[in-house]
């Protein structure tokens, strides 16, 4: 599974990395974005399954 966290605020996206690592198995896989730019990048690169986006 591939997730996207996409917050501009990076103790914030960083935070939340952290706990989705603690609870998710190590297969999961967590891109990050800081901004709506590279969440599109991203998206488009990635194609995640889930996106938590506060931008």
């Amino acid at each position: 599974m591939r997730i996207l966290i996409a917050d501009d605020e990076t103790l914030v996206r960083y935070g939340l990395v952290s706990v989705l690592q603690d609870l998710l198995p190590q297969s999961t896989e967590i891109i990050e974005a800081g901004s709506g730019v590279e969440l599109v990048e991203k998206t488009r690169e990635y194609h995640p399954h889930i996106a938590f986006v506060d931008i």
